[in-house]
Formats: structure tokens, sequence, C-alpha cells
């Protein structure tokens, strides 16, 4: 699988997270992820209970009901209305930093980053996280 680029926001740390070892590129995404986890309020027994290799299923499965969750709210917004776009954004935000966490277990940084780029407006605050997990 190649190299997910990252959103313009945080483009920035492309060459950084390709420039680092495999091991503190890996250390990079699991602080990235558990930013994104305690930025968006998570709280799961599986996200808990994560670690680098560990098993990726459970928290797959906390990703999958996160993400039906931002698919209702966004289909009850669109199809009636209901709802608002702050709670839809905040669904997906939640979806993304659980993923975030998912890619990061398997040591999958770059898509870590990514997902964790996606959960917040705070990209400045992330990169910091980053780049200090980077050794930057």
């Amino acid at each position: 699988m190649g190299r997910l680029s990252l959103s313009p926001d945080c483009a920035d740390l492309d060459a950084p997270l390709a420039a680092a070892p495999d091991a503190v590129r890996v250390q990079a995404g699991w602080a990235a992820a558990q930013w994104a986890i305690r930025h968006n309020d998570l709280s799961h027994t599986a996200l808990t209970e994560a670690r680098i290799g560990g098993p990726s299923d459970p928290i797959a499965a906390v990703v999958a009901e996160l993400d039906n969750r931002y698919f209702e709210l966004q289909e009850l917004l669109d199809e009636e209305g209901e709802g608002s776009k702050a709670d839809v954004l905040v669904a997906f935000r939640r979806a993304r930093a659980a993923n975030a966490l998912e890619f990061a277990v398997r040591g999958e940084a770059d898509e870590a980053v990514y997902e964790a780029a996606a959960s917040t407006e705070d990209v400045q605050a992330l990169r910091q996280v980053v780049m200090a997990a980077l050794g930057c």
C-alpha cells in the first residue's frame, strides 16, 4: 500500500514522517492517535486497552459503530432536517479519531496521522504532537 499524502493543513508532516526510522514513525502515529482520542473525548474499553502491535479487531468494531452513528446523523439531517451540522461533525471526528487508533495499533503511522488530522480543527496542536514524537 502506498503512503497517503496528508491534507494540505499538515502536508509539512509528510517529509519528517517519511524520513523518520520505522520505530519513530510508529511512535509518532501512536502519539497522534492518542491525542485524537483525548481531543475528541472518546472513552471505550477497546480504545483504553489498545497497544501497538495488539489486536485491532476490537478497535475496528468501535470504528464501525462510530461510523454508523455518523452516517445515521448525516442521513437524519439530509433527509428529515433533524439534528445539526455540529452534531454530524462531532460524530465524524470521533469516528476518525478511533480510526486513527486502529491504524496506529497496526503500526500504520501515516494513516494514523491522516485520520487524526481529520478528527480536529486544531491541526497546529496535532502538528506539535507529531513533531515532538519525531524528535523535531
